[in-house]
């Protein structure tokens, strides 16, 4: 994985779990994760941990509208559905909730 470097860049969505951080940059549409990982709570495909901040690649560029941080888990609400339908739980991977 690329490290990358979330300065000088605006941050629309920020959110903090137990021992996690989660960023979402609207411009590029990529959600930066960083922290324990040992849940899969980063969305890297992986449970291994980072301390600088990856692109979470479960959710492949979509739109993020809302942005929360559990004690193990990272929720989304994408705009893949007008009705909010969709909640990516990165889980190291996308799930519909409903």
């Amino acid at each position: 994985m690329q490290l990358v470097d979330l300065m000088g860049t605006p941050s629309t969505l920020i959110a903090c779990g137990r021992r996690h951080t989660a960023v979402y940059q609207a411009a590029s549409q990529r959600l930066y994760v960083f922290g324990l990982n040992v849940s899969g709570q980063l969305g890297v495909g992986s449970t291994k941990s980072y301390s600088t901040p990856v692109v979470a690649k479960a959710l492949n560029g979509a739109a993020i509208v809302a942005l929360y941080c559990g004690g193990d888990q990272t929720f989304c609400l994408t705009e893949f559905d007008p009705a909010l339908k969709y909640v990516a739980l990165l889980h190291g991977s996308l799930f519909n909730s409903f």
